[in-house]
């Protein structure tokens, strides 16, 4: 009852962003900036951050604008949204779709990083191996995939499974699961104070080379 009365509400961009920010999103970015600086110091103009999945793309309130971003995602009220917002950001395009018939090969040589964040733990497994053999497939050839999501410990309380049960992913893994999901063994690291409530987060990073 509760997740039926939840869910249309937050496919709305400005209430799904009002209720992310109120459980420290913003804290959840910086963490993560903070993770993945080494991979994106250096970066080259061309290069391209492909961002699968990209909601209302909150990530770029942390992204150097050097960074050549393209988001991707199905809800056009999400895309919409992100538009808006970032209308005035150098190196920045949205697309609306599904990312499955997204055809990439116009610059696939120049994507240095793909990114699913907060993507996986909506997807089953088939769906993810698929999701994330794409993304190799569209990675430059030292490219690294990477991808941020909700993640079950056997210690959790039910304070934190509550969470997980609101966040409306369907397939929210523990470290093993997310990891049998990628071509080969990615690294990973688990971070369980990045939001103000209880909840960890698996961040998973696998290069192409």
């Amino acid at each position: 009852m509760l997740q039926q009365l939840i869910y249309p509400l937050v496919r709305r961009a400005k209430i799904y962003n009002y209720i992310q920010q109120s459980v420290g999103s913003d804290r959840v970015w910086k963490g993560f900036i903070k993770e993945v600086a080494q991979l994106i110091d250096n970066w080259n103009d061309d290069e391209i951050w492909l961002d699968l999945g990209s909601g209302t793309s909150e990530v770029l309130e942390h992204l150097p604008t050097n960074i050549r971003y393209y988001g991707i995602d199905n809800n056009p009220k999400y895309i919409q949204f992100a538009k808006e917002k970032y209308h005035n950001r150098p190196n920045t395009t949205f697309h609306c779709g599904n990312w499955n018939e997204f055809d990439s090969t116009s610059f696939t040589a120049k994507t240095r990083i793909v990114s699913a964040l907060g993507l996986l733990h909506h997807l089953s497994d088939e769906d993810a191996q698929r999701l994330l053999l794409l993304g190799k497939r569209w990675l430059a050839p030292t490219g690294t995939l990477i991808t941020l999501d909700g993640c079950r410990e056997i210690n959790r309380s039910r304070l934190e499974e509550f969470f997980y049960w609101i966040d409306r992913g369907q397939f929210i893994r523990n470290p093993d699961s997310l990891c049998a999901l990628f071509p080969s063994q990615p690294t990973i690291s688990i971070h369980g104070d990045w939001l103000r409530v209880p909840y960890r987060y698996a961040l998973c990073r696998w290069t192409k080379s």
